[in-house]
């Protein structure tokens, strides 16, 4: 019974000392906007490790400002258009993003808190920004733009050449298909955007065939 003691005590003594030496900021005070953000986390590619909760998302939104400034080239089957992230309507979730990345320091259990930390020490914890276009404004534009952007197709016709009529052959045409093309827009911003700006961006648009209208008949 004393060995049981003595072995309890001794586990004891040594889980309290290792949250000690964990860093200083394992009991960091959970008062808003006190805690700071362990060191290790990443919100997309941007460090926010030792930054309270308001000075991330000052930090968050000064990169969102930027990104939005960003110009992209759509090229279409016959010409191209110039759109900015900003005239895409470009947002991120801040506000859920610090949430997740000031939630590892107000870990109510010492133990857990201690766990989370040691992680931290093995692998940086990149959380996601939530970067998103708004899908129908920038299908809009688009959409605005399609007399350059696309190629129509020829109708079948006849001409008249002084007595009699000359057949006017019909070609197909190519047009952009916009729910394609923002979708994929979209995912490569979510997935790609994140870890800085680019420069000299261009996005082929998804197109389809057009059929031209009547037959040689």
């Amino acid at each position: 019974m004393k060995k049981s003691k003595i072995l309890v005590i001794a586990l004891c003594v040594l889980v309290a000392g290792g949250l000690f030496f964990a860093g200083q900021h394992l009991f960091v005070a959970d008062n808003g906007k006190d805690v700071t953000i362990d060191k290790g986390v990443f919100i997309g590619g941007i460090d926010v490790a030792g930054m309270t909760a308001q000075e991330a998302k000052d930090t968050l939104n000064a990169y969102l400002n930027d990104l939005k400034e960003q110009t992209v080239t759509l090229v279409g089957p016959n010409g191209n258009m110039e759109l900015s992230l900003g005239d895409m309507g470009l947002s991120a979730k801040i506000d859920e993003a610090v949430r997740k990345a000031t939630g590892t320091a107000k870990a109510s259990n010492l133990i857990t808190r201690f766990m989370l930390l040691k992680d931290l020490e093995g692998e940086n914890l990149v959380l996601d920004m939530g970067l998103a276009i708004d899908k129908q404004l920038t299908g809009n534009l688009i959409h605005q733009q399609l007399e350059k952007l696309e190629i129509p197709a020829v109708d079948w016709d006849l001409k008249k050449e002084g007595s009699k009529f000359v057949v006017i052959e019909g070609s197909t045409g190519t047009a952009v298909d916009i729910v394609s093309s923002v979708n994929a827009i979209s995912k490569d911003i979510a997935e790609n955007w994140q870890n800085g700006a680019k420069k000299d961006v261009q996005y082929t648009l998804a197109t389809t065939v057009t059929n031209p209208r009547g037959a040689k008949e």
